[in-house]
């Protein structure tokens, strides 16, 4: 067996996608280059359900129609992942901000100008300019050594300026759009992504743009609360994700092609299967029981279960005779999802396998109480 393990990593074009939701890429294609503009989308979804994937694949869509099919727009990408993993303070913005003009490519003019007042704006306190990203005036900051009229609403400026930038790009490219797209705003502490999503309303809400976002609501919804205090965090997130977000899209976990995925990694992994039905039939089912069907987490499983087996292939000939067995096999996918979702039941089982015990457990009330958030065996 070479390459082991199954890498958590998004796809990248439509050809590598196992969970058949290509058709999902083609229609957001379709609305991304149709829609008016400005508008924002949301594609939301739990922590690895496959946000990045998707949009990728609407890129490379994208990408084939303008080539194939003339169609006029350009897409640009700003991973909040890259710069989250350091300490930057309130320098995020600014820094999404500064990529967005770069990739752009505005004349030397513009970009002397707008880069200018980004490092003015840097210079004087990212921290005290962030607060202001909601377009309040900036005179009390006229003390400091900027150059600027104590009248200067910098904010203005910067909101004119790339206006200018971007209508100037649009021209420029004859394009009809600029498509950017924003990923990983759930690996951001939740009031920097709100904070994110602010700059991006203030500043970037401007005709022949469209945005769309990566990001899991409930993030947003902590952000709001941690940000503004809001006490009812659900309806203050709710509001707050609304007056962003013009058109929310939920990633379709509950339509993937799961016997397909789960087929393709079982057989990366050479495991043991008596027939194809037994992967709708029995894998399927004890996923949806156990863990569900988040991509990441049934790779986490997977490798899980990898490790497993290489460990049983260097035990004695009893233990290597199992991996030959689909029914032994079944049992050994069936224990390690229990033990992932239901850690206390599988430390009661595994602590003493009797006669009793699993009698115990086939009970209703064992049942019931299995599903309970504490849970009832501790052993």
């Amino acid at each position: 067996m070479s390459n082991l393990g199954i890498p958590d990593r998004p796809i990248k074009t439509p050809g590598e996608d196992l969970l058949d939701i290509e058709t999902y890429a083609h229609a957001l294609a379709d609305f991304l280059v149709q829609c008016d503009t400005p508008i924002t989308v949301g594609i939301q979804g739990d922590w690895g359900a496959g946000k990045t994937s998707l949009m990728n694949m609407v890129d490379e869509v994208l990408k084939e129609r303008v080539t194939k099919e003339n169609f006029t727009c350009r897409t640009i990408w700003f991973n909040t992942w890259m710069y989250s993993q350091f300490e930057l303070g309130d320098q995020l913005p600014l820094l999404m901000l500064s990529s967005f003009v770069g990739s752009l490519k505005p004349s030397t003019t513009m970009a002397e100008k707008s880069q200018g007042l980004l490092k003015w704006a840097a210079r004087v306190g990212p921290n005290i300019v962030a607060q202001k990203l909601t377009g309040m005036s900036v005179k009390e900051l006229a003390d400091e050594d900027t150059g600027l009229r104590n009248d200067v609403n910098l904010l203005d400026e910067l909101k004119k300026q790339f206006a200018r930038i971007c209508g100037e790009s649009l021209a420029g490219d004859n394009r009809s759009r600029i498509i950017f797209f924003v990923d990983d705003l759930d690996r951001l502490r939740p009031d920097k992504a709100v904070e994110l999503l602010e700059v991006m309303k203030t500043f970037l809400d401007v005709p022949g743009l469209v945005f769309v976002l990566a990001c899991d609501y409930n993030v947003i919804a902590q952000g709001v609360e941690a940000k503004f205090g809001v006490k009812n965090k659900q309806t203050g997130g709710r509001s707050f994700f609304d007056k962003i977000i013009q058109v929310p899209f939920q990633m379709p976990v509950h339509t993937y092609n799961l016997v397909r995925y789960v087929d393709t990694l079982l057989q990366k992994l050479e495991w043991t299967v008596e027939k194809h039905s037994d992967v709708a039939d029995i894998y399927k089912p004890l996923l949806e029981y156990s863990i569900g069907f988040n991509p990441r987490s049934i790779k986490r499983l997977f490798n899980s279960i990898l490790l497993l087996k290489l460990v049983m292939n260097r035990g004695d000939e009893a233990q290597r005779a199992l991996l030959v067995d689909a029914h032994m096999m079944k049992l050994l996918f069936a224990v390690v999802c229990m033990e992932m979702a239901h850690s206390d039941l599988h430390k009661y089982l595994a602590s003493e396998v009797s006669q009793e015990r699993l009698e115990v457990l086939q009970t209703e009330e064992a049942i019931g109480l299995l599903f309970q958030e504490d849970g009832p065996f501790e052993g």
